[in-house]
């Protein structure tokens, strides 16, 4: 009886019959041999792990342990190079050999850097960080460094972080305000009739894009450079000298992802990056709903040569609140332009009207400026820039507050947005004509000590790979033919920007 119920138990089921009966024609091979072979060897492996077995097991390791067999070590050549590779593996790799590793690598991959926008607020945690260096700690590296000695930035707080390449990106949900308007109702019917210049000018960039897109296919890969500058014109006219309205842009359908801006800029289109730039720029803005051109617009201003005596609108900044308080590129674009600091201010590219370094305790520095205005003369070659820290009038012998949040973004690696102002001095090519220009992302690699008892420290920033170049020439040159002719027009009539409350 219990024969019957063993072999009852080892008979394999149905379902597994069929299977390996279905599987005979392709392998050959007969299904109850196969299956004879497969039971036989779980007898074999529920056997090994049985109480009997264990117990055989036990008696023949006790019996080797007497006998102390030693092991014959054959003088193959093969053989050398394995018990040496495992004790390389077992053994901790020597202290300064770990460093000199680690600083090899870290030197690889620090030129191949690409930073994807990451926006956090002062204050708050940054994901998969933690970059607070010890208190005290930058200080005195300050005050025990050599003068002119260069120390490079810790190896190991350095992250390496991805480029994102599609970086402009499309709203599928077109804004309420765009969407609210009949296609039925009287202003349009009115545009259609009359058609003012600027819906005229719309329906021609739209037409220029579709044709740099078919030339190509028409075997008019010639007539591109043409179309492009003619394309480029119009973005840029748009951008200061055309005055839209709510039904323009609706009757033009500009902000549809399908036959809109977004047909520019989107990752697959071929458009040079400059036009995809401009135009994502002018997208985001109508996008908000912020349609006038004029360079000061949210401004309160004085009529005074003096800048500083400007303040933004609050009623402005509660419309289009923003915060300059994020690491990395944000919602700015390369080449992006301002006539003013302050401008730059209320778009959220830098943080201080007037400050060249705008950081916090935490993050570092989240952005800084190029200009003239310091008593030491920064070097900018482009690429790289050296960059001087601010002195500290308040307390000799120590840093200042901004110089610590470049220390800290030297030490987190995260990189730092630059801004070149045309203050800069003439001999320098990549100096803005007018105004101040972002131009991309600089990481903060090392720094060295010029004046210990003021705390003058010179950084040197290198610019990130995987941007686009800087904006200071060609066709792509920022600030355009047009914004140059609207900032003279502010500076010589002074048609400010008013502050209207609501």
């Amino acid at each position: 009886m219990a024969n019957q119920k063993e072999e009852m138990s080892m008979r394999p089921p149905a379902w597994m019959l069929k299977a390996a009966r279905n599987a005979v024609e392709v392998s050959g091979v007969n299904s109850e041999e196969a299956f004879a072979a497969r039971i036989l060897d779980v007898g074999k492996q529920a056997e090994a792990g049985s109480k009997q077995h264990q117990e055989t097991i036990s008696l023949l390791a006790n019996k080797m342990k007497e006998l102390n067999p030693k092991p014959v070590l054959k003088s193959s050549d093969s053989a050398a190079p394995t018990v040496a590779t495992s004790r390389k593996i077992i053994q901790a790799p020597d202290k300064n050999k770990r460093k000199e590793a680690v600083k090899t690598v870290d030197k690889k991959q620090s030129k191949k850097i690409r930073f994807l926008t990451e926006q956090v607020e002062d204050g708050s945690s940054l994901k998969d960080t933690a970059r607070q260096p010890q208190k005290g700690a930058l200080t005195t590296a300050v005050n025990n460094a050599n003068p002119k000695e260069t120390i490079p930035a810790p190896l190991k707080s350095l992250r390496t972080l991805q480029c994102k390449l599609d970086q402009y990106t499309v709203h599928q949900d077109l804004p309420e305000w765009y969407t609210s308007i009949s296609t039925d109702s009287i202003h349009m019917k009115n545009l259609s009739k009359r058609r003012p210049p600027a819906l005229t000018a719309l329906d021609a960039l739209k037409y220029l894009a579709r044709q740099c897109e078919d030339a190509p296919k028409r075997n008019r890969s010639s007539d591109l450079p043409n179309l492009y500058n003619k394309l480029r014109d119009l973005i840029h006219k748009a951008e200061i000298t055309l005055p839209v309205t709510p039904y323009i842009l609706r009757k033009t359908h500009m902000l549809s992802p399908q036959n809109g801006l977004p047909r520019i800029f989107r990752a697959e289109t071929n458009f040079p990056p400059d036009i995809k730039a401009d135009s994502y720029q002018l997208y985001k803005r109508w996008y908000a709903g912020n349609l006038t051109q004029d360079l000061l617009r949210g401004i309160l201003t004085k009529k005074s040569t003096n800048r500083s005596s400007d303040s933004i609108c609050p009623v402005y900044r509660s419309t289009y609140p923003v915060t300059a308080k994020y690491i990395g590129q944000g919602h700015l674009v390369p080449g992006q332009w301002w006539p003013t600091q302050l401008c730059a201010v209320r778009d959220g590219a830098h943080g201080h009207p007037q400050g060249g370094i705008f950081g916090g305790k935490t993050h570092g520095t989240y952005s800084i400026v190029l200009s003239s205005g310091t008593g030491y003369s920064d070097l900018d070659d482009g690429n790289l820039i050296h960059y001087f820290g601010t002195e500290n009038n308040d307390n000799a012998g120590s840093i200042s507050e901004n110089t610590k949040h470049l220390l800290t973004s030297m030490q987190t690696r995260d990189p730092v947005r630059v801004l070149r102002s045309s203050q800069l001095a003439k001999g320098n090519k990549y100096r803005p004509q007018r105004g101040i220009r972002y131009d991309g992302l600089y990481t903060v690699v090392a720094y060295e000590v010029l004046d210990e008892k003021k705390g003058v420290l010179r950084f040197r920033l290198e610019r990130c790979e995987g941007q686009e170049g800087i904006r200071w020439e060609g066709e792509a040159r920022r600030p355009t033919v047009y914004e140059v002719r609207e900032y003279e027009r502010l500076k010589e009539e002074g048609a400010w920007v008013a502050c209207v409350e609501k």
